[in-house]
């Protein structure tokens, strides 16, 4: 199954997991890849969605089949405000 990330648009008809880069998106795009599903995963190198304006966010997602938002504000650093 396709995986593609680098900030890069989604794979047509994949489901985008924003937050692949923690430990619930991680575990989200290892069982949609066991699946045989095309996957885009977004870290927070790709897509911060702390940062970024909904129409970037809007365009990476593009031809999505679904989105899960699997993002958070982790011990890491982040605003938790922000985020969700």
């Amino acid at each position: 199954a396709p995986v593609e990330a680098a900030g890069v648009r989604a794979v047509p008809g994949s489901i985008v997991v924003l937050g692949a880069g923690g430990r619930t998106g991680r575990l989200c795009v290892e069982q949609l890849k066991a699946l045989g599903q095309p996957v885009t995963a977004y870290g927070r190198l790709e897509a911060d969605v702390g940062k970024e304006t909904a129409e970037e966010l809007a365009k990476k997602v593009q031809g999505a089949a679904a989105v899960i938002f699997a993002c958070s504000a982790s011990s890491k650093g982040g605003d938790a405000k922000a985020i969700d």
